[in-house]
């Protein structure tokens, strides 16, 4: 199939997150993005101003993307954060590598400002005191990120790492959750929601 005449901003978008999923941030410069494309690195500068405008493009469009699949099936407040903090957790774990620009966007183009204000207005019509808004919203996020980056901060190894700490604690109960990669990972999974669920709880949400 022809390279079509002119790239659109959603090709670069594409390749930029290709390149950071297969080799990191470091590797996504304008040059390697020009190489991969077959392009002058120069191309990409008709859409980015530089590389943190991309960056943040590439973010945005996670962010809108994830917004748009969360599950809306229960509308409570607590159905509704927990749905944003799984689509959170989901999202960062096929993109791990984009983890640490979730957490270092300037304000000014935070792409998650969409998602916060959806939970500050749970956490208000849970009935959360107003003076207390700000903090139980840093506590759900502090939650979901950091047990976020500690799941798939390793990514790829990260099923096989936690795999051999299991199963050299030598203890029953890990045993039974460390069989496989995929017995890790459902462990994972089934933990955060268990940890989530007792932090709501402890909220009054």
């Amino acid at each position: 199939m022809a390279r079509p005449a002119i790239l659109s901003r959603e090709d670069f978008l594409n390749a930029g997150l290709m390149i950071i999923d297969s080799e990191g941030l470091d590797a996504l410069t304008f040059r390697h993005l020009g190489e991969i494309m077959g392009v002058s690195h120069t191309a990409a500068h008709s859409h980015f101003a530089n590389r943190g405008d991309l960056l943040n493009a590439i973010t945005h469009r996670l962010v809108a993307s994830m917004l748009n699949d969360i599950d809306l099936s229960d509308t409570t407040p607590r159905g509704l954060i927990k749905a944003i903090a799984i689509a959170t957790r989901s999202t960062l774990a096929k993109h791990p590598r984009l983890i640490p620009i979730f957490l270092l966007l300037d304000s000014d183009s935070f792409a998650g400002q969409a998602e916060v204000l959806a939970v500050v207005s749970a956490l208000e019509s849970a009935g959360t005191p107003k003076d207390e808004i700000a903090l139980a919203y840093r506590t759900i996020e502090n939650y979901v990120f950091g047990a976020t980056i500690f799941d798939f901060g390793s990514a790829p190894q990260h099923l096989a790492i936690r795999k051999r700490r299991y199963v050299a604690l030598g203890h029953p109960e890990f045993a039974k959750v460390s069989g496989s990669d995929e017995a890790v990972g459902r462990h994972n999974d089934e933990a955060f929601v268990f940890g989530l669920d007792r932090l709501l709880d402890g909220l009054g949400i």
